[in-house]
């Protein structure tokens, strides 16, 4: 076992990240970077990795217990395309494991970055209101995790400004509900904006990330958007989806699927109430205008 030469040994907070808390130690200890603690704990690219951390050797330099690690770590699902975020099963693919994201302002207040903001669809704080830090507006390069403290760039430029994108309060308050629910907050949510806020307060993370994920391509899709369907457009995008519910989803299926008569929306708007059937019902309206358009251009 490494005997450790760190001077402090701060323990992780419960809903911390733990590329989070790599970072907060080396800064406590006046590294440069996270780089000289993977040095120290004798952990090669492989065992630094988010996906593979070797949680004993570096709680050996930590001077920490391996299980107090262990609980902030990814950790591996029954499926090889989804891991354990803080207890939660969750897609990789709704996963941002190369690009650090932080809210300065969550920073100064809890002095440590939640477990949330390594969530792709995570883009802004819904306590704030404002965007996430994500790229520095000094060195001009994507914010990593491999700098000297948790509110510095790799060049050293103080993090504090984020950009102005702005966010409706449907994006904001889907953004609370995912937060909450990656973090164990079991507080009052924020007030609903129209949205079916008890039946999607009743899904676990994972289901509620497919949902959003899958609404979000359709609506892009639909509008022809030729955006990349992630991050903030595809928040947004399931965020008026799901917005004034069940109307914005009537005009999805209306958009994939024109009828003739509403009368066949509102069966299927019934059908997807609950939203257990809601993948279903798009995939078939869906399947109807592909089936349409083959037929027209045959």
């Amino acid at each position: 076992m490494i005997s450790s030469t760190l001077v402090r040994h701060p323990a992780p907070h419960p809903t911390e990240s733990l590329p989070g808390y790599v970072l907060r130690l080396s800064e406590a200890n006046g590294c440069a970077s996270p780089r000289n603690l993977y040095r120290l704990a004798e952990m090669n690219a492989h065992q630094s990795s988010l996906r593979n951390f070797a949680c004993s050797k570096f709680a050996a330099i930590a001077n920490l217990p391996t299980s107090l690690l262990d609980q902030i770590a990814l950790k591996s699902s029954k499926s090889e395309s989804e891991v354990r975020l803080l207890g939660n099963v969750v897609s990789v693919k709704d996963l941002n494991l190369t690009r650090a994201r932080v809210c300065p302002e969550c920073v100064e207040e809890k002095g440590f970055i939640e477990a949330h903001w390594l969530l792709e669809i995570m883009v802004a704080c819904p306590v704030h209101e404002r965007s996430a830090f994500w790229y520095c507006s000094e060195c001009r390069s994507p914010l990593s995790w491999i700098r000297s403290g948790l509110l510095i760039c790799k060049c050293g430029s103080s993090i504090s400004s984020t950009p102005r994108d702005s966010y409706s309060e449907s994006d904001l308050w889907l953004l609370d509900l995912i937060r909450r629910k990656a973090i164990g907050d079991r507080t009052n949510r924020r007030s609903s904006s129209g949205m079916p806020d008890s039946k999607l307060g009743a899904m676990n993370l994972h289901s509620l990330l497919s949902l959003v994920r899958f609404l979000g391509k359709r609506r892009m899709t639909a509008n022809w958007s030729k955006k990349k369907q992630k991050g903030r457009h595809l928040l947004q995008a399931a965020a008026t989806v799901l917005a004034d519910w069940p109307h914005n989803f009537e005009i999805l299926l209306q958009d994939i699927c024109p009828r003739k008569s509403g009368s066949g929306e509102i069966g299927a708007i019934a059908l997807a109430e609950d939203l257990s059937n809601i993948y279903e019902v798009v995939h078939e309206s869906f399947n109807s205008r592909l089936a349409r358009y083959r037929f027209i251009t045959t």
